[in-house]
C-alpha cells in the first residue's frame, strides 16, 4: 500500500525574500560552480545555501559543508525566513514548459540547464502535475516503493547522508512515479487518473504561489489543507506501487539514515510497534502519474573528466579493436545524427561518442576480438542480465573503462586521479547533440558520450522488475525545483 501523508512544510516567508524565484534553486546534483556562485549572489537566502552549499577556505572535508548548510536552516527558522506550516497539507505542483517562449538569459544556470530550445519550435505546451508530500519508506520485505536500479553514485549518497545528518532535514523531493500494479483491478487506471484530476480541481480557485525558471518552465504550487479532497486523494492511489525514478541518493540516504535512530528490532516487532511518529519513516517525494503527457525523457551527455585528452584519432584506435565503431561526421548535424543513429536497433545498445574537434562517431556491441575484456563477455551469457538496458550500462562501463586505460597510457594519469574518476565525469541532460557540443567548450572536456532517451514506461518497468538502468541514460523532464518546501524529518 503507497501512504502518502501531508506535512507541515516550512516555506519562504515572502513578505522576507521578495520575489520566490530569487531564493529557489536547481534540484539537480551537478551544478557548475559558476551557475552554484551565481545563485548564492541572487540572494543571501537561496536554496543553494543548503542544496549544495560552496566549498570555502579552511574546509576539509563535506562534513564542513554540511554544517554550514545546517547553520544556514537553523538561522532562517529562528529569524523568519522560514515559516512553518500551520497545518499538515499537500503540495499540488504543476511545472509548465513552453518551448517558444523559453528564456534566453545569458546566465551560468539557463547554460547549465542545457534546456533552452530553439525559438522556432511551435511544440504546445507540457504540464506536469505533482503532488507533494510524504511518502512512506516501506519494509525491506515490501514493494509498494520501489527504485529504479541504477547505479547509484557512491560520492552522492555519501554527501546526502551527511547532509542529513547534519540537518535532519530534506531540501527537495525526490520524484515518485504511480504506476498500475501487477494485480491491478479494473478500476485502478482510472483512480490514478480520477486522483489527480479531483485533486487538481480541489485548487482551482486558490493563488499559487509561481516562479518562472531559466529554462521558461513556469512552477506552480498550491497548498491543500482541504482533508476531504486530501483523503479522497490517498484512497485512490494506495493500491498503486510508487517508482523512484530521481534523486534514488537521497531516498537510499534516508533508509539508511533512519536505521541509525531506530533500535534494533525483528522484522516482526518492527512491523507492529513502529510509530509514525518515529523519525525517518518517511522520505519528501513528489508523486506523478507514470503516464502524465507532460513528463518526458530525454538524452544525457556523460563529459569524461578533463584527465582523458584524447583526440578522435586516439579514441578511434583505442575503441574500434573492440568495439563496432562508425564515423558519422562532423558537421553541425554531426551529434544529432550519431544519437538517431544509436537508437535505430533497440536489440542492439548504442550511444553517441564526440570529441571536441566535432567529430561524431556511434559504438555499438562488443565484436568478438581477443581484446574483449571478461566482463562484457560473462555478462552476455549471464540470462539474469540479458535485457537492452543493462547491456548499454555495461557497453557504457566498458567504454569508458577502455577510455581510461588508453588515456592513462597515454597522457601518465596517476592512481589517485583515476581513483576519482567517476567522480569528475560531468552528466547534463540534454535536447539535441548541438548542445552536448557546447558542453564540451563550456567545461573544457574532450569526450562525450550522448546516451539516447529511456522511455518513461522502460524506466518504471526496470523499477518494478528490478533491472539495472544506467543513471546516464535518462533524465525525467522537467526538472524539479528545490526551496519551494523544506520538511524537517527530526
Amino acid at each position: 500500500m503507497v501512504q502518502l501523508v501531508p506535512f507541515a512544510a516550512w516555506r519562504y516567508d515572502l513578505s522576507q525574500v521578495g520575489d520566490l524565484s530569487d531564493v529557489v534553486a536547481p534540484s539537480a546534483f551537478s551544478l557548475s560552480e559558476e551557475a552554484q556562485e551565481e545563485l548564492y549572489q541572487r540572494h543571501p537566502c537561496n536554496a543553494v545555501r543548503v542544496v549544495r552549499n560552496r566549498e570555502e577556505p579552511g574546509d576539509s572535508s563535506e562534513h564542513d559543508r554540511c554544517r554550514r548548510a545546517d547553520d544556514f536552516f537553523r538561522l532562517w527558522k529562528r529569524e523568519g525566513i522560514l515559516l512553518h506550516e500551520h497545518e499538515a497539507t499537500f503540495y499540488v505542483y504543476q511545472l509548465t514548459i513552453t518551448p517558444s517562449t523559453a528564456l534566453s538569459r545569458d546566465s551560468a544556470l539557463s547554460r547549465d540547464s542545457a534546456l533552452s530550445r530553439d525559438s522556432g519550435n511551435a511544440a504546445e505546451p507540457r504540464t506536469l502535475t505533482s503532488v507533494i508530500g510524504r511518502l512512506r519508506i516501506p519494509n525491506e520485505d515490501d514493494d509498494d516503493v520501489v527504485t529504479v536500479a541504477e547505479q547509484i553514485v557512491p560520492a552522492e549518497l555519501a554527501r546526502q547522508l551527511e547532509l542529513l545528518k547534519c540537518t535532519g532535514a530534506q531540501f527537495s523531493p525526490v520524484h515518485a512515479l504511480l504506476t498500475d500494479r501487477a494485480d491491478w483491478s479494473v478500476d485502478q487506471p482510472r483512480n490514478l487518473d480520477l486522483a489527480f484530476q479531483e485533486i487538481t480541481a480541489a485548487v482551482q480557485g486558490i493563488t499559487p504561489l509561481q516562479v518562472c525558471d531559466a529554462d521558461g518552465t513556469v512552477h506552480r504550487i498550491w497548498p491543500l489543507t482541504n482533508r476531504d479532497a486530501v483523503a479522497r486523494f490517498q484512497q485512490r492511489i494506495e493500491r498503486c506501487q510508487a517508482v523512484i525514478a530521481c534523486h534514488a541518493e537521497v531516498f537510499s540516504a534516508i533508509s539508511q539514515f533512519r536505521k541509525t535512530l531506530q533500535p534494533a528490532r525483528t522484522p516482526r516487532a518492527d512491523a507492529v510497534h513502529r510509530s509514525d511518529s518515529e523519525p525517518g519513516q518517511y522520505v519528501m517525494a513528489a508523486v506523478s502519474r507514470f503516464n502524465d503527457p507532460g513528463l518526458e525523457s530525454v538524452p544525457q551527455t556523460m563529459l569524461l573528466p578533463e584527465s582523458v585528452r584524447l583526440s578522435s584519432d586516439q579514441l578511434t584506435a583505442s575503441l574500434s579493436s573492440a568495439f563496432q565503431f562508425q564515423y558519422v561526421g562532423d558537421d553541425e548535424g554531426a551529434a544529432d545524427d550519431a544519437c538517431q543513429l544509436a537508437t535505430l536497433n533497440e536489440q542492439q545498445p548504442a550511444m553517441a561518442i564526440g570529441c571536441r574537434d566535432g567529430k561524431w562517431f556511434v559504438v555499438s556491441k562488443l565484436t568478438r576480438t581477443s581484446d574483449e575484456t571478461d566482463r562484457p563477455e560473462t555478462a552476455e551469457k549471464n540470462p539474469e542480465i540479458r535485457e537492452q538496458l543493462q547491456q548499454k550500462q555495461l557497453l557504457a562501463r566498458a567504454v569508458i573503462e577502455l577510455i581510461t586505460a588508453t588515456a592513462k597510457t597515454s597522457a601518465g594519469i596517476s592512481e589517485a586521479v583515476l581513483e576519482t574518476f567517476d567522480e569528475n565525469i560531468v552528466t547534463q541532460f540534454v535536447t539535441g547533440g548541438i548542445q552536448a557540443k557546447e558542453l564540451l567548450n563550456r567545461y573544457n572536456r574532450n569526450v562525450a558520450i550522448l546516451l539516447p532517451a529511456v522511455s518513461v514506461a522502460e524506466i518504471v518497468r526496470c523499477g518494478q522488475q528490478n533491472q539495472p538502468l544506467s543513471p546516464a541514460s535518462y533524465a525525467l523532464m522537467p526538472p524539479l525545483l528545490a526551496g519551494l518546501v523544506y520538511d524537517s524529518l527530526l
